[in-house]
C-alpha cells in the first residue's frame, strides 16, 4: 500500500494546487478531450460572429463571453457578460479578448485577443450610451491562464453637475427618532462639506405617536428639513409619492431612515451621475452595520425573480474580486435598492413615480422596470458605501403572513411588466435562474455535461451488512460521509436527472471514487456520476480539505418507473484499498 502523504503530493502536482481551484475538478473529468481548447478565438467564432454582423446591420462592434485555460489546455472559469452596459464598460474593460469591430463598417476584422489599454482607450473614446453595440452570449475566446491575483483597476466616472442644480433628500420615517437622528447626523456632515450643489431634506411620516412626532419635528428644525406628516397604512410608494410631489430639486434621493451616509463627495457624485441623460436610478453599496458584510450591490431579475446579488458575503476592497468586480467596479444593474436610490426628477415624475399598488416590496424594482422600458438603464456605485440596518424599521418579511404578501407583490410585479418574468439583460441566462443565489454562479454547461453523454448504469448486490451505511457510522467504523440531493427530475418520460453533493467528513475525497447509488429496496444501481464545482459547500461547510469537488451530477437514460419508491446514495471507493462507504441521503 502506498504512503498517503505520497498518493497526495502527487495529486497535488497533477492538479497544479497553485493554481484555481475551478481547474481541479474539470481536471478531473476523463473526457479532458470534449474540452481542451487553444488560447485565442473558439473554433467558431469567426464563423458566429460573421453571421451575427449580417443578421445585424446596425451593429458595428460586439463582443462575446470568454473562459480560461489551464496548464492542460482545459476550459475552465467562463465568464458570462451582461448585454451592452456603458457604465460598466466605462469603468472597465469588460469587453475583454472577444470584442470584434467592423472594418470601416463594411469588412468585419477577425476576432483576436487584441483588447489591451490602447484599444480599451480608443474604444471608450467612441462608444456612447446611445450606441449599438451587440452582445453574442457565447464562449468566443479562450484566455491562455486565470490568475486568482489578478488585479483588476477600476475606472470611477464623475460627472459635472451645475450650481445650482437641487438634490432633494425623503427619508420615509416612522416612530425611529434615534434612527432618524443617526442618518440625519451624516447627512449634514456631508451637505456642510459639498458646496458645489444644493440640498433640501424631505421627512414623511406615517404616523409616529405624539412623543416620537414632537422628536422629529426637533430633528427637523436642527436640520432644517421639512416635515411631512399625516397618520395613514404603511406604504412605501405612496410616502415616496408625497415626499417627491413636494419636492423642488433637480434630483430626488430617496433614502431609508436606517441609512448612514459616508464618503466625501459621494453626495455630489451619485447626483451628477443620476443627471446622465441615459441614466435611470443610481444606488450605492450597502454594508449590514458592524463590519464590510454585504447587503446590496445590485438587483438582478432572475428566473425566480428580483435576488440582492452578493448579499451576506464579506467584502474586503483589496482581496475580493467577487466575478469580476461585481463587488467593486461601477455595474449597470436592472435594479437599485430603494434603500438608497437616486433619479432625475423629470425622469420620476415621467413615469408616474413608485407604484402604491407595491406598499412594501418590489416598489424600487417596479421603479426601475419602468425607467428601463423608457430607455433609462440603471447604475449601482460600488465605489461609494452606506450603513444599511435594514428593516429595522418595519421588521422582517420572514413571517408566513408578510410572505405571502412578498409573493403577492410579486405577482403585481410582473403583471405591470410581463416581459422581465425571467429576463434581465445585465444578468446572464447562463447564470443560475431557477434557485436563490446570492452569488455569480454558473449553470453553463460546458460539453462534457452535455445532456446526450448518459451516466452509466450497473446493477449490484444491494449492501445489507453492517459495513455499509448509516449502520457503519454508529458502529463508528471507517470514515463518516454526508450525501444530499439536491435536484431529482425526470426529464420527457425518458431521463432522470440528479444533482447533488457528497462528501467524507474525516477524510479527502481525491483518495475516493465515487458512485451515486439508487435503490428501491429490492435491486440496486451503480451510477457513474459527472463532478460539479461547488464553491457554496466549500464555503459553507469546512468538511474536509477540498471541498470544491463535492458536487455531482447524472443522467440516467431509463428506469424512470422507478422513481416513485427509489432511494438515492453514494459510494465512495477507496482508489488503493478498494474498501468501500456507503451512505444514503435524507
Amino acid at each position: 500500500m502506498a504512503d498517503n502523504s505520497s498518493i497526495l503530493e502527487q495529486y497535488k502536482k497533477e492538479l497544479h494546487m497553485q493554481t484555481h481551484p475551478y481547474e481541479m475538478w474539470i481536471k478531473r473529468n476523463e473526457r479532458k478531450d470534449s474540452i481542451a481548447a487553444s488560447p485565442g478565438p473558439s473554433e467558431d467564432a469567426e464563423a458566429i460572429v460573421a453571421e451575427y454582423f449580417e443578421t445585424h446591420p446596425d451593429v458595428d462592434i460586439c463582443y462575446g463571453d470568454e473562459d480560461y485555460l489551464d496548464k492542460d489546455g482545459n476550459r475552465t472559469e467562463p465568464w458570462f457578460k451582461p448585454d451592452f452596459s456603458y457604465d460598466t464598460f466605462m469603468s472597465f474593460n469588460y469587453f475583454g479578448n472577444a470584442v470584434v469591430l467592423r472594418d470601416s463598417f463594411a469588412r468585419m476584422k477577425y476576432l483576436r485577443g487584441v483588447t489591451g489599454e490602447k484599444l480599451y482607450k480608443e474604444l471608450t473614446s467612441i462608444i456612447t450610451p446611445d450606441m449599438k453595440v451587440g452582445h453574442i452570449d457565447k464562449i468566443l475566446y479562450h484566455n491562455p491562464h486565470y490568475k486568482l491575483s489578478e488585479d483588476h483597476k477600476y475606472v470611477y466616472p464623475k460627472y459635472d453637475a451645475a450650481p445650482d442644480t437641487l438634490v432633494s433628500i425623503i427619508i420615509p420615517s416612522k416612530d425611529h427618532p434615534e434612527l432618524l437622528e443617526n442618518c440625519l447626523g451624516t447627512l449634514d456632515k456631508l451637505i456642510q462639506s459639498e458646496h458645489r450643489i444644493l440640498f433640501e431634506i424631505i421627512i414623511v411620516d406615517n404616523g409616529s405617536n405624539e412623543e416620537n412626532k414632537a422628536k422629529v419635528t426637533e430633528l427637523c428644525d436642527k436640520y432644517k428639513a421639512k416635515y411631512l406628516y399625516e397618520e395613514e397604512d404603511f406604504n412605501f410608494s405612496r410616502m415616496c409619492n408625497k415626499g417627491a410631489k413636494e419636492a423642488k430639486g433637480d434630483v430626488l434621493f430617496f433614502l431609508n431612515d436606517d441609512v448612514t451616509v459616508h464618503g466625501e463627495d459621494s453626495l455630489y457624485n451619485i447626483a451628477a451621475h443620476a443627471l446622465k441623460k441615459h441614466v435611470g436610478a443610481v444606488g450605492v453599496k450597502l454594508y449590514y452595520p458592524g463590519g464590510f458584510k454585504i447587503q446590496h450591490c445590485g438587483i438582478t431579475n432572475m428566473g425566480v425573480g428580483p435576488a440582492h446579488k452578493l448579499g451576506g458575503l464579506e467584502d474586503d476592497r483589496n482581496l475580493i474580486d467577487y466575478y469580476h468586480g461585481r463587488n467593486k467596479a461601477v455595474y449597470n444593474v436592472i435594479a437599485v435598492t430603494g434603500a438608497a436610490l437616486a433619479v432625475e426628477k423629470k425622469k420620476f415624475d415621467n413615469i408616474g413615480g413608485f407604484c402604491e399598488e407595491l406598499a412594501v416590496a418590489y416598489n424600487d424594482v417596479d421603479l426601475c422596470f419602468s425607467l428601463y422600458e423608457e430607455g433609462y438603464v440603471s447604475v449601482v456605485r460600488n465605489d461609494i458605501a452606506y450603513i444599511h440596518h435594514e428593516s429595522v424599521s418595519r421588521g422582517s418579511d420572514e413571517t408566513g403572513s408578510k410572505q405571502a404578501r412578498l409573493l403577492e407583490e410579486r405577482e403585481i410585479l410582473y403583471a405591470r411588466h410581463p416581459a422581465f418574468d425571467g429576463y434581465d439583460p445585465f444578468y446572464s441566462k447562463h447564470l443560475v435562474q431557477n434557485r436563490l443565489d446570492g452569488e455569480y454562479n454558473v449553470e453553463y454547461v460546458y460539453p462534457h455535461e452535455d445532456n446526450s453523454l448518459l451516466s452509466d448504469v450497473t446493477e449490484i448486490s444491494t449492501p445489507s451488512d453492517n459495513s455499509y451505511g448509516l449502520e457503519r457510522k454508529a458502529l463508528r467504523k471507517g470514515p463518516k460521509a454526508l450525501v444530499f440531493i439536491d435536484v431529482i427530475r425526470q426529464l420527457d418520460n425518458e431521463y432522470i436527472y440528479v444533482e447533488g453533493w457528497g462528501s467524507l467528513t474525516d477524510q479527502d475525497n481525491y483518495m475516493y471514487d465515487r458512485y451515486l447509488l439508487m435503490t428501491d429496496g429490492n435491486k440496486c444501481y451503480q451510477i457513474s456520476i459527472f463532478d460539479k464545482y461547488r464553491e457554496d459547500i466549500a464555503r459553507a461547510i469546512k468538511i474536509q480539505k477540498y471541498p470544491y469537488l463535492t458536487g455531482f451530477t447524472a443522467r440516467i437514460q431509463g428506469y424512470t418507473m422507478l422513481l416513485s419508491k427509489a432511494k438515492f446514495g453514494m459510494m465512495f471507493v477507496h482508489k488503493e484499498t478498494g474498501k468501500k462507504t456507503i451512505v444514503y441521503s435524507n
